[in-house]
């Protein structure tokens, strides 16, 4: 490593955000060159990037509410949609379950529950 000013910033000795250890207030550090705010990283700032359990949907989630508790409706630690009303699968508290065509189909409601029509 060198403080040579012809040197590279890559090759320059740095303390704080980027030089790969965490220090407060940062949240993380992968290095200068890998904080990059890449999905699941480390962004320039060593604040964590977009990442599963943030509360916001991004990258290759599905759902993201923070939770990932795989509740009924809500989402999984792996950031995917637990079973809930649309999936097609019924579940819980559901009497049918058409998928995207609950609530168009006259049989199955957008709540997953049987629509009883009655003749005029």
């Amino acid at each position: 490593m060198s403080d040579d000013p012809d040197c590279s910033p890559a090759c320059r000795w740095t303390t704080g955000c980027g030089d790969g250890r965490i220090q407060p207030p940062g949240q993380c550090d992968d290095g200068a060159l890998f904080n990059d705010g890449s999905y699941g990283g480390c962004a320039p700032s060593c604040i964590f990037a977009p990442h599963c359990g943030d509360g916001i949907k991004n990258g290759p989630e599905e759902s993201n509410d923070g939770i990932l508790d795989g509740t009924y409706g809500g989402c999984t630690s792996r950031c995917t949609l637990s079973p809930g009303c649309g999936d097609g699968i019924v579940n819980e508290d559901e009497e049918c379950d058409h998928g995207p065509d609950n609530g168009r189909d006259g049989i199955c409601t957008s709540g997953c529950k049987i629509c009883i029509c009655l003749p005029p």
